[in-house]
């Protein structure tokens, strides 16, 4: 799957390694509209039924540099919530798993800025193997339905 690297103490995270019950959240781009307003503050508010329905960690994975992100955490005071923030940046890897903005339909011809950036996904892992993903049709409409999130996370977590 992918080693992706953690935004605050520069440890890899190896996703074939995760054991348990694990949600990865893949998110295109720190400091965006989309990301900052509706898909991060959508996962934080409902964390904890996350939890409650079997998912013991919760890895939020972005395209940008780990300092980067680390900054954005910081910035929307989300540094104390209990999440991992990650960065995709140098190994690219989670471009393998969820693709890039640049296969979404109709942006073909992205700049590579843009087109290199991750697609939204939401993955469970259960100990380092994939039991379920959505990728977003659109980077650009955030379209997480809790409801069927928290289904698949019950789901595999019997």
């Amino acid at each position: 799957m992918a080693v992706i690297t953690h935004a605050f103490d520069y440890s890899p995270i190896d996703t074939t390694k995760l054991l348990g019950v694990n949600l990865v959240v893949t998110l295109p781009a720190a400091f965006s509209d989309t990301c900052t307003k509706e898909c991060v503050p959508g996962i934080l508010s409902n964390l904890k039924r996350i939890k409650e329905a079997g998912a013991q960690r919760v890895i939020l994975v972005c395209t940008d540099q780990p300092f980067a992100i680390a900054e954005w955490v910081r910035y929307s005071q989300w540094n104390n919530i209990d999440v991992t923030f990650a960065s995709d940046f140098g190994s690219f890897q989670m471009r393998e798993v969820v693709g890039r903005a640049s296969e979404e339909e109709g942006k073909k011809n992205l700049p590579r800025a843009l087109g290199d950036l991750l697609r939204r996904a939401y993955i469970v892992i259960k100990d380092g193997k994939i039991l379920g993903k959505y990728i977003e049709p659109d980077a650009l409409d955030f379209t997480l339905n809790i409801e069927e999130l928290i289904s698949g996370i019950k789901a595999v977590a019997v």
